[in-house]
């Protein structure tokens, strides 16, 4: 009767006692892409943080606003949601509009590849009215290290509070990226 809870006990053990099998020059990379990446994530968790503090009502639209990141795991996750509202038009003319709960999410992926980062933007509003509408989008993005600098994180900050467009922080990128 409780064979599945005793297997699912199970494979959680070996899932945590799993470390990555990677080669020492692979582990040795992804620490050294981690240091390289340091003053962008710590910038941007203190901004994330300081953004955090002031109540809902001086930063509208933002509700929420987060990061998360486990020691020794190589990815970092910046997060934010709001309310917002898209306008149904034809030509200039509005026809109506319906309120939209959006998230938007941003990796840092570090990978065994050395001064490389993959980033990954994700956004998803879903509609108040009715919950069926809904529309997502997102992209991947690999980039040199060195390439992205400390003023990325305001722009990527401004994104998470719906301050700018998903473009608009597209355009603040390094140009130069790589194909995964």
């Amino acid at each position: 009767m409780n064979d599945w809870l005793e297997k699912a006990e199970e494979n959680q053990k070996i899932k945590e006692n799993i470390l990555f099998q990677g080669t020492d020059n692979e582990i040795e990379t992804i620490q050294s892409n981690v240091q390289l990446l340091e003053t962008l994530t710590q910038k941007l968790s203190f901004l994330v943080d300081r953004a955090a503090k002031i109540s809902v009502e001086f930063r509208k639209p933002s509700i929420e606003l987060g990061f998360t990141h486990l020691q020794g795991d190589p990815v970092y996750e910046f997060y934010g949601s709001a309310y917002t509202q898209f306008d149904k038009k034809i030509f200039f003319y509005k026809l109506s509009s319906e309120l939209y709960l959006c998230w938007r999410r941003i990796y840092f992926k570090i990978p065994a590849q050395p001064n490389r980062v993959k980033i990954v933007i994700h956004e998803k509003c879903s509609s108040e009215v009715t919950k069926k509408k809904t529309h997502s989008t997102r992209e991947k993005f690999k980039f040199k290290i060195t390439d992205l600098n400390e003023d990325l994180s305001q722009t990527i900050l401004d994104w998470l509070v719906f301050k700018i467009k998903t473009e608009d922080l597209k355009k603040s990128l390094p140009i130069t990226h790589f194909h995964n």
